[in-house]
């Protein structure tokens, strides 16, 4: 039996990255199946030391030439151009689509691992980012059905959430109206939106929490009905989303959205952009997202939805019935099909 070798910089659902929330739980699941190895390649702040422990290191990790390798990121996948069995998860395209959203040094080196990454079997966790994979390799060619051959090289595969720690509890109804976010605070993030729709509401309650980014700046220009609950870690994240009213998730770009997923898990409403990846993640339900650049418009919503508790209720039953299609258990069994099955027939 050939094993499969799962290469990221991290396991640990704890680290604050959805990728390595990604890694622990494909190693959790797939170990149940086939034999599974980690290959964890070492974290560096230093920009030019992480460029070589993602290559160089990688390469005297991966050594079994005979093996199978998952890489978690394309930034990871340098040495899969020396193996010959190689799938890559690419969560996004946003260094090519929205290149300014990230240092032009982290720009060229993840353009030139895409170059190595898109020879690969590839993974996606999102149609749109499926969508904007096909239109860069086979520009025009794929609008509608794909063929086989496409199906086999590229596929989509839903992350899950997992439903023991997220889930309905019984709530304490908030005196006041409360609306939450949970998450990063790069600039795409766009929370500073929050604040914006919070002093348009000075009535209704928010919370913000993370870490990382500009959160300190942020905190320090807040209305004072927004509070900053600074870093949750992963086994009490249920309980925070259960104590809002409503999640807020401000971001305009990305690959997926994991804290929309989560939220609509415990039952808790949400509130997303209009367009791309998170329209796709409520299902297309347009009672659920809005536009993340009018505030206006999102205050507006919000507070609607503070005064009408049977249209809030509606939507925590919309949220429920949409978080069912996500679980880890369909994502392991998928990921088992692409990967190991289709290894075993051939």
């Amino acid at each position: 039996m050939k094993t499969l070798y799962l290469v990221s910089e991290s396991f640990d659902k704890n680290d604050g990255q959805g990728v390595f929330k990604l890694a622990h739980y494909l190693y959790e699941g797939l170990s149940k199946y086939t034999k599974v190895e980690k290959i964890e390649l070492e974290k560096s702040k230093n920009g030019i030391q992480r460029v070589y422990n993602l290559t160089r290191g990688a390469l005297k990790k991966c050594v079994d030439k005979e093996g199978i390798y998952l890489f978690l990121c394309p930034e990871y996948s340098y040495a899969s151009k020396f193996l010959k069995n190689s799938y890559v998860i690419v969560e996004d395209l946003l260094p090519i689509l929205h290149e300014g959203e990230r240092k032009k040094s982290f720009v060229m080196f993840w353009k030139y691992c895409w170059n190595i990454a898109k020879k690969q079997n590839i993974i996606t966790i999102s149609k749109e980012t499926q969508g904007n994979i096909l239109d860069n390799l086979y520009p025009n060619q794929y609008t509608t059905v794909l063929p086989d051959f496409i199906e086999d090289k590229i596929k989509n595969i839903y992350l899950g959430v997992d439903k023991e720690l997220f889930k309905p509890i019984k709530k304490v109804t908030n005196k006041i109206f409360t609306v939450g976010y949970v998450g990063g605070f790069g600039n795409r993030k766009n929370v500073k939106f929050i604040l914006e729709v919070a002093r348009r509401l000075p009535k209704i309650k928010f919370k913000i929490a993370g870490k990382g980014g500009n959160y300190e700046e942020l905190k320090s220009n807040a209305p004072k009905n927004i509070e900053f609950i600074g870093y949750i870690d992963e086994k009490n994240l249920g309980d925070y989303y259960n104590s809002l009213d409503l999640f807020l998730y401000p971001d305009l770009i990305d690959g997926w959205a994991l804290p929309i997923v989560e939220s609509m898990a415990c039952g808790t409403p949400v509130l997303v952009h209009h367009t791309g990846v998170f329209y796709e993640v409520v299902n297309e339900n347009n009672n659920m997202v809005a536009d993340m650049e009018n505030s206006k418009e999102v205050s507006s919503r919000i507070l609607e939805l503070s005064k009408d508790k049977m249209q809030l209720n509606n939507l925590k039953k919309d949220c429920l019935k949409r978080a069912k299609d996500f679980d880890w258990n369909k994502t392991i069994k998928e990921y088992y099909n692409f990967i190991i099955k289709k290894n075993k027939s051939m």
